[in-house]
């Protein structure tokens, strides 16, 4: 079996500020990680789920810890293996967990 086949590696940025439909693609000739670690020191993690055979899909989340009682990793898998990351407040401010140290 030959090895997966890299073709890049891509950060997908999906903005509230951004034109509606707008999603920015940045594609990166180095590992996704090794750019958003500076962006959540706190923790960071990586998974990756092979797709069609010789291909890939991998998901990268860092997280710098900022309200709450505990942190929340990034990416958030459950048990069907559905994947989620988020970048900042995943519900805008407006819902907000019950034990959250945040005010609104």
């Amino acid at each position: 079996m030959q090895p997966p086949k890299q073709l890049a590696n891509a950060l997908v940025v999906l903005s509230s500020t951004a034109e509606d439909g707008e999603i920015e693609l940045f594609l990166f000739q180095k590992d996704v990680s090794e750019c958003l670690c500076r962006r959540g020191p706190d923790t960071s993690s990586r998974y990756e789920v092979q797709g069609v055979p010789g291909y890939k899909a991998q998901f990268v989340g860092s997280v710098l810890w900022m309200q709450g009682r505990q942190l929340f990793g990034q990416p958030a898998i459950d048990n069907k293996g559905n994947v989620l990351l988020w970048n900042g407040d995943i519900f805008g401010g407006k819902l907000v967990r019950i034990d959250s140290n945040f005010k609104i």
